[in-house]
């Protein structure tokens, strides 16, 4: 069967030289694709961020093609006139924007199947504030033209259900499985974008009261304008705090040391979908504590860290006693890894994907 998963910004995760624009809808896409091609039963094809002279190329047994996703009813065209020439038998897209319109109008045009992956909450629900993300009428028009819509949380199918009577398919996000990583722990983890969407200034004041504790802030350099203005509004407080490290380039498959080392993942996010940095987390057996958001209620639940507090003051309160307390961080840690291995391994919800979802 062919597939073909559209993923502008996934380009950077074949090619780690290019300037980073993933996050985290791309990386799972790029991990479902891999996990794809491994499978004989499938032939995987992938559209990613580039110039129209870049020849299609192989990476991972993915077939790569490259287009510059630029707006313009000529880009438009050339995008279907890809599309049609890859052929697949299904397509598949996250991300809030107009694309997903135009992947939409294609399937209906030639009779292809369409699957919608939902990667945060804003996507079901329009009351959540977007923050400058374009949640336009032609992305829900896309959206819901899906023939299969899939869910990361119980929470987003409901309120999907609710908001636009469509059912969907949950499937948590998921990582390849590992062993509990050995060793010591030290340091206070955070990783994101610099964007005012991730609220990075509040893991800054973290550092600032928790002056005992080593924090580490994996971010990117920003590539947007707006964003690297955000960044140098708050790099002179950054650089003043000793106990704060900022480490803006590194990859994918390097992260996870971070996550093996550190004590506490923590996010700040004012709102999610299924972060991946909770599923990493969780494999390396590392705490989180989180701010606003907890998916399902896990955190709480199955005593995974700190749940998202009434104000910051009680969170930040919250995290300096869990990171005072060996004991329960260990089985918080504990609690974590037996959740990722429940529901986060990658070829588990790969499976269910074929079965549920690609199967003719």
């Amino acid at each position: 069967m062919r597939v073909c998963l559209i993923s502008p910004g996934a380009t950077s995760l074949f090619f780690p030289d290019s300037p980073p624009a993933h996050g985290g809808a791309e990386t799972q896409f790029y991990l479902i694709a891999r996990e794809l091609a491994r499978r004989p039963a499938f032939d995987v094809h992938m559209i990613v961020n580039g110039a129209w002279r870049h020849p299609p190329e192989t990476r991972d047994g993915i077939a790569l093609h490259f287009m510059p996703f630029t707006p313009g009813l000529n880009a438009k065209i050339r995008f279907q006139r890809l599309l049609f020439a890859i052929g697949a038998e299904a397509y598949l897209q996250r991300g809030v924007g107009s694309l997903t319109k135009e992947i939409a109008f294609f399937c209906l045009w030639r009779r292809r199947r369409f699957f919608y992956w939902m990667s945060s909450d804003l996507e079901a629900d329009p009351t959540i504030n977007a923050m400058g993300v374009d949640r336009a009428a032609s992305f829900v028009w896309g959206m819901l033209r899906a023939d299969t819509i899939v869910a990361q949380t119980r929470r987003q199918a409901e309120t999907l259900k609710a908001r636009y009577g469509r059912d969907s398919l949950v499937i948590p996000n998921g990582f390849p499985p590992r062993d509990r990583p050995p060793g010591p722990r030290d340091g206070v983890l955070w990783v994101g974008r610099f964007i005012r969407l991730k609220r990075p200034e509040l893991f800054i004041e973290l550092a600032r009261r928790t002056p005992e504790e080593h924090f580490v802030m994996l971010a990117p350099t920003p590539q947007r304008a707006e964003a690297r203005e955000f960044l140098e509004r708050w790099k002179p407080q950054m650089d003043g705090l000793p106990n704060l490290e900022h480490n803006p380039g590194v990859s994918l498959d390097e992260t996870q040391g971070f996550f093996d080392r550190a004590k506490l993942l923590v996010n700040t996010s004012e709102y999610e979908g299924f972060p991946n940095t909770f599923v990493q987390a969780m494999w390396s057996a590392t705490p989180i504590a989180s701010l606003k958001f907890d998916p399902d209620g896990a955190i709480a639940e199955r005593g995974l860290g700190v749940a998202p507090a009434r104000d910051f003051d009680a969170f930040a309160q919250q995290a300096a006693a869990l990171l005072r307390d060996p004991a329960r961080l260990a089985q918080c840690g504990a609690n974590a890894y037996a959740r990722a291995q429940s529901h986060h391994d990658l070829a588990k919800n790969v499976s269910l994907l074929v079965s549920r979802v690609l199967a003719p």
